[in-house]
């Protein structure tokens, strides 16, 4: 089976090397290939992002829309599974990650209607840009409480069937320890809240004209998430005190590649998973199981400088690390993977076994009939322990490795020049005669650069 980084391998090739168009091109006909797939909604988000960032903004909106309405059916889909799963008794909720569909991380909901709005933005929709902002909070809680759900529902098929798997013990254990440090580091979040996703929240409610909605509450939020981001802190300040949005120029900074996931070996200590057979529990030993370990995304630069041509510069500030954010919350994910990874193998071992033994006894019939459906089921066991020993790596990697803002009073220059901190990559944009000015800036290596710029209400400046 191939994996999903083999998979989306030669739309990312051109991503990474700053081929934007490519990129949308390839990452299209791979997703339409793979669209009545289980992995659906993941190729949709790669394909929207790449869409978003090559300028087509209007299919990536309608890309993004795909995916949302694929991920309100799954999520209704895996409710019901894992409910009848637990009535039934079955083991369906116990079944390897990567034989389910892609519902998305908790992140990957909140991003998602996060990018529809500045699709819409783009789209100069300001209207439908505020209507997705409100979708995110409801989207992350959703998709938390589908989170929660599952983890529950593994424990409790688990129990109910007599499989234990002690976590805590494999927590403490030194080589387990040495080869997953990084679930054992502090990431510098506690929740999965996702700063980026206010921010378009407030920034939209801000521009947007006779909207009747108040930002201050986003922006508190922000001050008290960030208190060292200075832009922030003058946003807030412009709202308190009344003053109207006239002259600004905010920018978007989306900074790098995000995090993904890759395939690793990872050794299942001994005595640490028991299961009920007959009257007593019994040991199960199973060496090595294929686990997704996060490999962190990667900067194109330090900052963005922003300079308007009257010696005026400003340098972008950190809003949100995906790197944290997204090692946060697979940290937490990562009990339940644990979990349904090693019992996935208890049954793919146990029902192994079974198949084979039919199958040998079947085998040594003299029937024709009988030697080749023993065969057949031999195959049939073999193909299942196949596919549920890969590691689930499924993850949405063209998203950026963080995302920074900046805000600034326009000068007399209707021309900002852009260049990256720590990269060798700038440009220019035009700033059009509007009331609030959104520039946003792509960069998803050290030497590429993509800038546009966006006007919204009449000015009442000279």
């Amino acid at each position: 089976m191939t994996s999903y980084n083999e998979q989306i391998l030669p739309a990312y090739e051109a991503y990474r090397e700053g081929d934007l168009a490519a990129a949308a091109d390839i990452s299209a006909s791979i997703y339409d290939e793979h669209y009545d797939s289980n992995s659906r909604v993941i190729f949709a988000l790669e394909n929207a992002t790449m869409l978003r960032d090559a300028g087509y903004y209007q299919q990536a909106f309608d890309t993004l829309e795909q995916a949302e309405a694929t991920l309100k059916i799954g999520y209704d889909q895996r409710s019901e599974m894992n409910a009848a799963a637990l009535a039934e008794g079955t083991a369906s909720v116990l079944i390897n990650q990567k034989a389910l569909a892609y519902t998305g991380t908790i992140y990957d909901r909140v991003l998602l209607n996060t990018y529809k709005a500045l699709a819409a933005l783009e789209l100069e929709k300001l209207d439908n840009a505020l209507v997705e902002a409100r979708r995110i909070d409801q989207a992350q809680q959703r998709a938390e409480k589908l989170f929660r759900e599952e983890y529950d529902a593994i424990k409790t098929e688990a129990e109910a069937k007599g499989y234990e798997l002690d976590v805590e013990g494999m927590y403490k254990d030194t080589n387990f320890i040495k080869q997953n440090k990084s679930l054992f580091l502090e990431t510098g979040v506690d929740d999965f809240k996702n700063p980026f996703a206010t921010f378009v929240i407030g920034m939209l409610r801000r521009i947007a004209p006779n909207n009747g909605e108040d930002p201050a509450y986003d922006f508190k939020w922000l001050n008290e998430r960030l208190p060292n981001n200075i832009y922030v802190k003058q946003e807030l300040t412009a709202i308190t005190n009344r003053e109207n949005v006239d002259g600004t120029v905010f920018v978007i900074f989306e900074n790098g590649r995000g995090p993904y996931l890759a395939e690793e070996l990872v050794r299942i200590p001994t005595r640490m998973f028991k299961f009920y057979s007959g009257n007593e529990f019994r040991w199960y030993d199973e060496d090595y199981l294929a686990l997704p370990k996060f490999i962190p995304g990667r900067r194109a630069a330090n900052a963005l400088r922003v300079m308007d041509g009257r010696g005026n510069h400003s340098t972008t500030m950190l809003v949100a690390d995906m790197n944290q954010i997204a090692q946060h919350e697979f940290n937490e994910r990562y009990p339940g993977i644990l979990m349904r990874e090693v019992f996935s193998a208890a049954i793919k071992g146990i029902g192994f076994n079974l198949l084979q033994g039919a199958a040998s006894s079947m085998t040594k019939s003299d029937e024709t009939e009988g030697v080749l459906a023993g065969v057949l089921l031999s195959l049939g066991g073999m193909i299942l322990k196949e596919q549920m020993a890969q590691a689930d790596d499924r993850a949405w990697k063209s998203i950026a490795c963080n995302y920074q803002i900046a805000r600034f009073k326009r000068s007399g220059n209707k021309t900002v020049q852009l260049a990256l901190v720590g990269g060798n990559a700038q440009t220019s944009v035009e700033l059009p005669d509007a009331a609030a000015v959104v520039i946003i800036v792509r960069a998803v290596n050290s030497s590429h650069i993509n800038a546009r710029a966006y006007g919204f209400g009449d000015t009442t400046m000279n």
